[in-house]
């Protein structure tokens, strides 16, 4: 390939001009002599993007995005520096320089060619004495020969004898700094290796050729990770690792993950549609590849499926995610969300014995984008104040305006309105008098917030408590249609497996529950991520679970106490007062069982006002998920 001189791209971009390109990616506005857009590069709500015509450069001055033609193009298709120089040269009707015998130093100077040898030299050393720690380290990770080959895993030396191999096949050590694996040495003359004791990772792009590296360290030098550096042909915000080994045949989402190593364990697992950025947030250039190699034709499979951490940092990953998709949004394009259990990524969950099926399940329940930005939204619990809730609904309304699609914001202003009117609407009709409480309606509250919940997640994700608990089931009241649903199905199929004297997993029972009703899919995710972020250490599940049928019982006792009394005030009958004495009965029983120590039991348990009156749990808006979280509001009755 020659090398392009400075006058030729000069006499490329006098003939292009920049706003016909960018007209084609953004819509452009006049602006005096020049043009202004919402930024393609970040999103915003009000043009901060500028195309300068005379000047030949576009800037932002929101991100500070800036360049010619050229940048632009390579920025907003992935492509490389020399496939968009050639697109351009055909446009221009410009023809691309010829090699000249002078020329002949760069016969091999091609930069794919030289970071294919690299990848060659890297891989030799891998399997040499000197790549001993890396090997250790691979398969302390579980990953196979046939992998580190698949993936073409390499070690690079503590020395600098790449840029000594690379010179030897005729790459000088300018091309070795411009193809980003050299640097200039400041402590003197000559070069050194860019990428020294490290596992190397070649990174390809979608034709499989090496575009750059990923580096981690084998001696606790930080940073742990290193990318190439920006080139002619690499920006790490324009590539995804595992681009080169996705099969597109499968009809099956991609998945985004966030490192190599979780991209690895996947496919070695048999996911075979699996992409992780370079160490950055997923970028606008980013989705439209993702988008690109999805299924355009089928939109619930053009969706990415973003598979984070359920901790801290894997919300805050998911929550930039949310927005960048937002401002990128077309018809039959999202991204959905799922969510690994604290503390796991892929490639731990997957090490795991039925790790597999576990991630399967994850990504299958994994939720839309448009129920992410509501649970996100809602994270720290539905706001009780007139003033709280309008700062929700502000935030809400500022998460659609991100849209550039107006019927797609139209759609999720609708739905979002939808939600949060639901949410904060007054609880059930207002009764005439507080002698007839009982014609109050439960109100109804959005995923996820109540207790029976949890209860219910525990119940579908894992079954055996089924065996434990059969006989106190009947203590839950289902205020939710769906929960009541997927529980009765649930219970069929879980009885049948009892007749039958087997077992049954998690993925079994949502999958025949789905069988029969496939409206339910979408609740079922929901119910995964409720038990994944609430259910409490595995080895308390039985505990924590009874715990929670115990407040159960104990609130619905109440309630119907509370009830009973207000109707024996209005009409006194021999079997409200026999159905009182049974109730405080069985109240007191149940407090005695958790260690309450009972005052005047009697007495203040009939004149506290607290039982005139919805309890805490349906009086509030947002009750805690876990039920150690729950409130104490037994009036006269003080824990031992």
């Amino acid at each position: 390939m020659a090398r392009l001189s400075p006058q030729f791209l000069d006499t490329l971009r006098s003939r292009i001009t920049l706003s016909s390109q960018v007209s084609q990616h953004v819509k452009l506005a006049r602006a005096g002599r020049e043009y202004r857009a919402c930024c393609p590069f970040h999103a915003e709500k009000t043009p901060s993007f500028y195309v300068n015509d005379e000047k030949g450069f576009y800037h932002c001055f929101g991100c500070g995005a800036h360049g010619d033609v050229i940048g632009f193009l390579m920025q907003m298709t992935g492509q490389d520096f020399m496939t968009v120089v050639t697109d351009l040269a055909t446009i221009a009707g410009l023809e691309l320089p010829k090699t000249s015998p002078a020329e002949g130093t760069y016969r091999h100077g091609d930069l794919h060619t030289l970071l294919d040898a690299a990848a060659g030299f890297f891989q030799d050393c891998l399997g040499q004495d000197q790549g001993r720690q890396a090997r250790t380290m691979i398969r302390e990770r579980g990953i196979d020969d046939q992998t580190a080959k698949t993936f073409r895993l390499g070690y690079a030396p503590a020395d600098d004898s790449l840029i000594t191999f690379l010179c030897s096949k005729g790459f000088d050590e300018n091309r070795q700094v411009s193809a980003g694996i050299a640097k200039p040495s400041t402590r003197r003359a000559g070069h050194y290796s860019f990428f020294r004791n490290r596992l190397i990772f070649p990174i390809c792009d979608q034709r499989g050729r090496v575009v750059g590296f990923g580096g981690r360290s084998l001696d606790g030098q930080e940073p742990k990770y290193i990318n190439s550096p920006e080139t002619p042909i690499f920006a790490k915000g324009q590539q995804l690792f595992g681009l080169n080994l996705m099969d597109r045949s499968v009809r099956r989402p991609i998945m985004i993950v966030e490192g190599y190593m979780d991209v690895i364990a996947s496919v070695k697992h048999g996911f075979s549609r699996v992409l992780a950025p370079l160490g950055t947030a997923v970028t606008p250039q980013h989705l439209t590849m993702l988008w690109r190699y999805g299924h355009a034709d089928e939109q619930e499979l053009n969706a990415p499926v973003a598979c984070f951490d359920g901790d801290a940092a894997g919300q805050r990953a998911a929550r930039r995610l949310a927005s960048t998709a937002l401002a990128q949004l077309e018809p039959g394009r999202s991204v959905r969300f799922a969510f690994l259990p604290k503390g796991e990524d892929p490639d731990s969950l997957l090490s795991q014995a039925g790790g597999r099926e576990t991630l399967h399940a994850i990504i299958d329940q994994a939720i839309d984008l448009v129920d992410f930005v509501w649970l996100d939204a809602v994270r720290n619990g539905i706001p009780r104040t007139p003033e709280t809730r309008a700062k929700l609904r502000v935030n809400l309304a500022s998460q659609a305006d991100l849209i550039p699609d107006r019927t797609i914001k139209e759609l999720y202003s609708a739905t979002l309105m939808r939600q949060f009117f639901q949410a904060c609407r007054p609880s059930g009709e207002r009764p005439s008098s507080i002698a007839s409480p009982q014609s109050r309606e439960r109100k109804p509250t959005p995923w996820p917030q109540k207790r029976y919940v949890v209860l219910l997640s525990m119940l579908l994700n894992a079954p055996e408590l089924w065996r434990s608990f059969a006989d106190n089931l009947e203590v839950i009241d289902w205020h939710d249609a769906y929960c009541r649903s997927i529980f009765h199905l649930a219970a069929q199929m879980i009885d049948q497996v009892a007749d039958e004297e087997t077992t049954i997993t998690a993925q079994e029972l949502h999958d025949k529950i789905t069988t029969l009703d496939p409206s339910l899919v979408r609740a079922l995710a929901r119910l995964r991520e409720v038990f994944v972020k609430h259910s409490g250490p595995q080895e308390r599940l039985g505990q924590t679970f009874k715990e929670g049928l115990k407040q159960t019982q104990q609130e619905r006792l109440r309630n119907d106490y509370r009830d009973t009394l207000l109707r024996l005030e209005q009409e006194d009958s021999e079997h409200d007062r026999k159905r009182i004495s049974f109730l405080m009965a069985e109240i007191e029983k149940i407090l005695n069982e958790q260690n309450y120590m009972v005052t005047d039991y009697t007495r203040k348990f009939v004149e506290s006002p607290d039982w005139l009156e919805p309890t805490q749990t349906s009086r509030a808006n947002v009750t805690p998920l876990h039920p150690q979280d729950q409130p104490e509001s037994t009036a006269g009755i003080v824990r031992s």
